[in-house]
């Protein structure tokens, strides 16, 4: 590397530094200015002095991350024009021109350094805002995140619509649940509800939790009446509680399967007493039954099972797959209502939203807080639920065309600083003016109703050739 090119990336680099520091204070600061009376809003409780401090401290280290992505493209031309206008102002490009060393050698190494600071935005993008999401979506009078609030309608990978009076993300508690079950057509096939549904990661998903008894009053007498966990299917499952699962399949069917397996055929079942590890399906309401043990006995010289420990009953339906699950430490089976009776039966529906994930979906930008993988994986998997697929596309799309133009941002505006036709005054007003309008139009391109890989792409396509003729009026 030759002492010109140390130089000028080391100028550069300073400058970046320097601007980086400058335009995030301004910015942390402006958005202080006109926000602070929410950071100084009560909460639980009283906030002191220090706790207001602690707070706008915690806010502003996040949300530097995506400052820092959203201006990395005014960093990098500000650290350019600025690099170029002292070296213009110290008659430095001068003495460069007068040994012979043409002004593309000059701007070759900061061209190299934009692509560095942009790999950094990159990092930043990909790296270090994902894992910070869940903080970064909190409100400046919640930076603690401990505030509950509802839940409008959210799409999860089962096609399934959730809606929620009251969600406390701390305790991951949703109060009055509703999901919406929908097949692949998105049409109504039933629904989940209850008093309230509790994230246990241990169950694999949201529990459903059945209500304290409540008086109920009808025409003729009064009786009592338990609310319960509802799954209910029109025409295809029927029960709605928690204390039964209804099932064509008794004990004897586990029994009959577990004796025809050629692996038992030596076993001597007149004194066997349990089995374990069974799994037959239902296939008229697609049930599938898990048999941690079933108890065996002799009844009138006949083999008959009794009850079953760690039992798990899992709903499925085609097109969407695993539904919901009802667990139970012990089921014993109705032959008049042919269903099984469960005991600490609980509804367990089983979803990629977790408390986390479900609080990110309420913001806004929860989109532009994903990396590049998981809003490919988004739309692969689930291109159905997103509830603004396109919006998904084209953040996806930018995240590629950012790099460019930012390159594109700086060719455009550099050789105004080059020129050496011009006074550094109305260089400089017509390197702002010039690069102003390239942004705006950068970010205006993605709101002007385009399909997504043309909003992302169309300022490449216009911006990147006047670059191109930009970079060759240069005189050297």
């Amino acid at each position: 590397m030759k002492t010109l090119d140390k130089y000028i990336i080391r100028n550069f680099l300073i400058s970046a530094v320097l601007c980086l520091l400058a335009i995030m204070l301004l910015r942390v600061a402006s958005d202080l200015f006109f926000n602070m009376d929410e950071f100084a809003e009560s909460g639980p409780g009283k906030k002191t002095f220090g706790m207001i401090v602690a707070e706008i401290s915690t806010y502003y280290a996040f949300q530097s991350l995506v400052y820092f992505r959203q201006l990395g493209g005014v960093i990098i031309v500000v650290a350019a024009t600025f690099t170029l206008w002292r070296m213009n102002h110290t008659n430095e490009l001068t003495a460069v021109l007068a040994s012979g060393v043409s002004l593309y050698r000059v701007l070759l190494p900061m061209v190299i350094c934009a692509m560095v600071l942009n790999l950094l935005v990159i990092v930043d993008t990909e790296l270090l805002i994902p894992p910070s999401k869940h903080k970064l979506i909190r409100k400046r009078d919640d930076v603690t995140g401990i505030s509950s609030f509802r839940i409008r309608v959210v799409i999860d990978a089962k096609k399934s619509a959730w809606y929620s009076g009251r969600f406390d993300p701390v305790r991951g508690r949703l109060d009055k649940p509703i999901i919406f079950l929908r097949d692949e057509r998105f049409a109504y096939i039933g629904h989940i509800t209850g008093p309230e549904a509790v994230y246990d990661a241990s169950a694999g998903g949201w529990v459903f939790a059945p209500a304290v008894p409540e008086d109920v009053t009808q025409k003729k007498n009064e009786v009592k009446e338990k609310k319960h966990a509802v799954m209910k299917v029109e025409g295809w499952l029927k029960s709605p509680k928690t204390e039964s699962v209804p099932s064509r399949i008794g004990p004897e069917h586990i029994i009959e399967k577990v004796r025809n397996d050629p692996k038992n055929k030596g076993i001597d079942w007149r004194r066997a007493t349990a089995v374990k590890g069974v799994e037959l399906k239902d296939l008229a309401v697609g049930l599938t039954i898990n048999v941690g043990q079933m108890d065996l006995k002799v009844i009138d010289g006949k083999l008959t099972g009794t009850v079953i420990h760690d039992a798990r009953f899992t709903y499925h339906r085609s097109g969407v797959g695993e539904i919901a699950t009802f667990l139970a430490t012990e089921a014993t089976y109705d032959k008049k209502n042919r269903q099984w009776v469960l005991t600490n039966g609980r509804l367990v529906y089983s979803s990629d939203l977790d408390p986390g994930e479900l609080a990110l979906r309420q913001s806004g930008d929860w989109l532009e807080y994903m990396s590049t993988a998981e809003l490919t994986r988004l739309l692969r998997l689930q291109a159905d639920t997103v509830s603004d697929a396109e919006g998904a596309m084209l953040v996806r799309y930018t995240r590629f065309a950012d790099f460019f133009n930012n390159i594109i941002l700086l060719l455009i505006t550099v050789p105004f600083i080059l020129s050496r036709e011009r006074n550094i005054k109305v260089s400089a007003g017509l390197a702002l003016l010039t690069g102003g309008g390239t942004f705006a139009f950068i970010f205006l391109s993605r709101y002007l109703g385009f399909s997504p890989i043309v909003a992302a792409c169309l300022p490449i396509i216009i911006a990147g050739p006047i670059s191109a003729v930009m970079v060759d009026s240069i005189k050297t």
